[in-house]
């Protein structure tokens, strides 16, 4: 986290892009990195240096950068990190196509923040709501909706090792861990 990201993040009245748990979470989860969970961790230790951290909008790929799946093609780890931004604080921010489990097969660069993927702005060819990626973002949306510790709770980091993250958020009366 760099200072002028945090003093414009504090004083602009808007939200910004969380671009430090973007990367800690591709590096976690896309790249296999043994220290992903920790690198997860110190980016939520920075939380107090913002206002407002649940105002930053989190996310794991957008336009200028290549999609999940082309750095790591389990859907699986996808899955976990569409959790990881829907249960996590912040605004979760999913780029359209995401959800439907888009990737770029060619031999495209495999960097963490790399816009040289053609995939990261293609036309959507398919719309397949019964996917398994479309299904769990319906329903932590929903788990977001009903349970105010997911949407605006404090974080409590219970357990961390490198395969394991488990953590708490709470908000008045609400829990979910």
């Amino acid at each position: 986290t760099n200072e002028s990201s945090v003093l414009f993040a504090n004083k602009a009245g808007m939200s910004v892009l969380d671009f430090g748990l973007c990367q800690a979470i591709r590096r976690a989860l896309a790249l296999n990195d043994p220290d992903g969970f920790r690198l997860i961790q110190e980016v939520l230790d920075l939380d107090h240096l913002y206002d407002r951290a649940g105002d930053l909008v989190t996310f794991i790929d957008n336009h200028d950068m290549q999609r999940f799946l082309t750095l790591n093609p389990d859907e699986g780890m996808l899955r976990l990190a569409l959790n990881l931004i829907m249960l996590l604080r912040g605004i979760p921010c999913i780029y359209y196509g995401t959800e439907q489990g888009l990737h770029n097969d060619t031999n495209a660069e495999k960097e963490v923040f790399a816009n040289n993927d053609p995939y990261n702005r293609p036309m959507m060819e398919r719309w397949d709501q019964n996917s398994r990626l479309y299904r769990d973002v319906a329903v932590l949306s929903e788990l977001r909706r009903k349970n105010s510790a997911v949407a605006l709770g404090s974080h409590r980091t219970r357990y961390l090792d490198p395969d394991v993250f488990c953590f708490e958020r709470a908000y008045r009366d609400s829990r979910c861990i």
